[in-house]
């Protein structure tokens, strides 16, 4: 259980990031997008909130810090078994393997910060998603994600946080 509640989160990561390319009139758009989801490199919290997840809401965190993805499950921390390298090469290989589209549609304020406005598109074999993802002008980072997920009739919502990251106490 621990596993596949784990894993959903890191694998919608991958489903939102898979979904961009730089293809079309966008291609500037997806390329800001894509690096945006592929800095794996900056130290990041996010809360994410999920809204038919084994058929109820539920919450979860990630830190990433020190190199590691942590993940919060039912109140307790875990590191997660997917390096931080892993998925940004998964993001690679889901980049150039899927049908995407995506576009900016304006600009928004998230957390008091000045934020780019992106909506993306992906189609694979298996799943569909329509998503909304809002950039930092002044970083580049992510401030949040918003995600309607066709399997399982899914929304995901995750908030980014940059500041004063630490890996979890207590967290091998």
């Amino acid at each position: 259980m621990i596993a596949k509640v784990a894993a959903f989160p890191i694998a919608a990561l991958f489903g939102i990031a898979a979904m961009f390319a730089a293809t079309g009139a966008h291609a500037d758009d997806c390329v800001t997008v894509m690096t945006a989801l592929a800095q794996m490199s900056v130290p990041y919290r996010a809360s994410v909130s999920f809204s038919n997840l084994n058929g109820k809401p539920a919450m979860t965190e990630t830190i990433f810090a020190g190199g590691k993805i942590y993940v919060q499950l039912n109140g307790a921390w875990h590191v997660s078994p997917i390096t931080a390298q892993k998925m940004v090469d998964r993001m690679k290989k889901n980049y150039t393997a899927s049908k995407h589209a995506c576009r900016r549609v304006g600009d928004e304020t998230v957390g008091g910060q000045a934020a780019s406005v992106y909506v993306a598109s992906f189609q694979s074999p298996r799943s569909h998603s329509d998503n909304r993802i809002w950039i930092s002008r002044s970083r580049g980072v992510l401030l949040k994600t918003w995600a309607r997920i066709d399997e399982g009739n899914q929304t995901m919502t995750s908030t980014y946080e940059y500041d004063n990251i630490q890996p979890p106490a207590g967290v091998k």
